[in-house]
């Protein structure tokens, strides 16, 4: 899963391919699209009898870096896939661009903090984002 680009204020969801009209996809926002994507993907593998081993989010849960997006999309994730066996400690999560500050300096603690606030305090997985700072490369970690 990657570039969801969530908001708490809620952002906009602009499709730019009117080719075809699919029934059921008049949403508003990207919260309101991808809380459609994941139920109906859910009750697919529900209904086909298979679990998920894990989930792996590839960044950009946020839009522009607006707040609530992490949140939003963890919240997602477990309520369609947690009832399908993912829990917090099958859901790897690394930072997009969008997840962070940008003025921000690359191994400051500020620049990973709302995204550790959320994933990681969560029990999800994020690697290469040192517990402490400043960032370092963490070889041999085994908490994943």
């Amino acid at each position: 899963m990657t570039d969801a680009h969530l908001a708490a204020a809620g952002a906009p969801f602009e499709r730019d391919d009117h080719k075809v009209n699919i029934p059921g996809i008049e949403q508003e926002t990207r919260e309101s699209a991808m809380e459609l994507t994941l139920s109906r993907l859910a009750e697919r593998l529900e209904r086909s009898g298979r679990r998920l081993d894990g989930v792996l989010f590839s960044g950009d849960a946020q839009d522009r870096g607006r707040p609530g997006g992490h949140q939003i999309l963890l919240d997602l994730i477990l309520r369609h896939f947690g009832p399908l066996g993912v829990a917090t400690a099958q859901i790897v999560a690394v930072p997009g661009n969008h997840d962070v500050p940008r003025a921000s300096l690359p191994s400051s603690s500020a620049r990973y903090q709302a995204f550790t606030e959320v994933w990681r305090k969560a029990g999800c997985v994020t690697p290469w984002l040192a517990v402490s700072t400043p960032l370092r490369a963490t070889v041999g970690h085994t908490g994943w």
